[in-house]
């Protein structure tokens, strides 16, 4: 949840066994991952929320993020989250964070790193004669309903002219 990793490998069937090699120029590691999508979502949090006295707003602020994962969890899987504080709720719906423009910059940002690891990948296959890339998702964030569309968007640019399959 705190790094989005990203390694690529060449999986070479002409040996027996078959080889697995990485290919070093796709290896990255960014900060842009869970964590960031929580931070996001607190802010957008207080946001809705509005203005109050200092301490209801710090007394918010900490529970918003001791259960930032369960409602980031539940914005993704039910379309919407509430965080209950006293007499009073406040509820974000999956739209209000995903057209947000702090998430649009995250996404950018995020797909630019995708872009990078695919761009490496790419110019190995071409240089291989491979016309065909498999990018598999893994992990906590595999699941998120945007990730497969920002492999997508990403892989246009960086792997024109080779077919992308994302799983």
């Amino acid at each position: 949840a705190g790094t989005t990793d990203l390694a690529a490998f060449d999986f070479d069937e002409s040996t027996d066994p078959p080889s697995l090699t990485e290919i070093t120029d796709a290896r990255q590691c960014s900060p842009l991952a869970g964590d960031e999508i929580d931070r996001l979502l607190i802010e957008l949090l207080l946001r809705k929320r509005g203005g109050s006295t200092s301490e209801e707003d710090a007394k918010f602020l900490r529970a918003s993020k001791l259960f930032a994962r369960e409602l980031k969890r539940q914005l993704f899987l039910e379309g919407k989250c509430a965080l209950k504080e006293g007499w009073r709720t406040t509820t974000i719906r999956s739209q209000d964070l995903l057209e947000g423009p702090q998430f649009r910059d995250f996404l950018a940002a995020l797909q630019g790193t995708l872009a990078s690891s695919i761009g490496a990948v790419a110019m190995k296959a071409r240089a291989a004669n491979v016309d065909m890339i498999d990018v598999v998702l893994a992990g906590g964030g595999a699941n998120l309903p945007f990730m497969q569309d920002l492999v997508a968007k990403a892989s246009q640019g960086a792997a024109r002219g080779l077919q992308v399959r994302v799983g």
